[in-house]
């Protein structure tokens, strides 16, 4: 029997759900299915809260469950894009599979038809809630396009690099926390950040957004 009743269950999710929330929309670009990769999140975390010892961290637990929540549906998305990549190859919907795989296509290509404008939203309105930190008008423009080209370049690297550099850098959780979210050794934890760290300072050259050492 586990030592956290459904009152502290609620207690977690009160304290730790705006985290989850803000991890899960920069990884993913998207209000909305960064609310429900959250709610997904919660519920495997009730399902399973019972086993939590006194002893755990519980907010690195959830980064855990939301890492491999995020996962999943970027398997999924990836799948998607694969689907609609050989169909429009194709040059045709009547080379779907069936109307299982045209119905793939139809999700397949509303889906990135609105990708870009969507990240390009993301990014914009990201920038913008952050101009009270520049000096004056030059350099909120400056601010603003280092703000946006970073969020488009954390959005290019590799699902694991983007999530380890995420983890790190953002929510500031240590190496054993993110090798337990990403599977992998410590080892390979700092790997992911280091790489992700050297693509963004290198895409970055010469704007000047703080990011922390290499932490190797």
């Amino acid at each position: 029997m586990g030592w956290m009743d459904s009152t502290g269950f609620d207690a977690l999710v009160t304290r730790h759900h705006p985290e989850i929330y803000r991890y899960l929309l920069r990884t993913t670009f998207r209000a909305s299915e960064a609310e429900d990769l959250a709610q997904e999140t919660f519920l495997r975390a009730y399902r399973a809260h019972r086993t939590l010892t006194p002893d755990a961290n519980a907010r690195a637990w959830l980064f855990a469950i939301a890492t491999n929540v995020a996962r999943n549906h970027f398997r999924t998305e990836s799948r998607r894009r694969h689907a609609y990549a050989t169909v429009h190859a194709e040059g045709s919907v009547a080379h779907a599979d069936g109307p299982e795989g045209q119905t793939l296509f139809n999700e397949a290509r509303n889906h990135f038809r609105t990708e870009s404008r969507r990240r390009h939203a993301y990014a914009t309105v990201h920038a913008e809630g952050s101009v009270a930190h520049a000096d004056g008008p030059e350099g909120q423009t400056l601010f603003n396009e280092a703000r946006v080209r970073l969020e488009t370049v954390v959005a290019g690297l590799p699902l694991k690099q983007r999530l380890a550099f995420t983890l790190r850098k953002v929510h500031e959780l240590d190496y054993d926390a993110i090798a337990r979210s990403l599977d992998c050794s410590v080892d390979s934890a700092r790997a992911h950040v280091f790489q992700a760290l050297r693509k963004i300072r290198r895409s970055l050259n010469g704007y000047g957004l703080p990011l922390g050492s290499d932490d190797r």
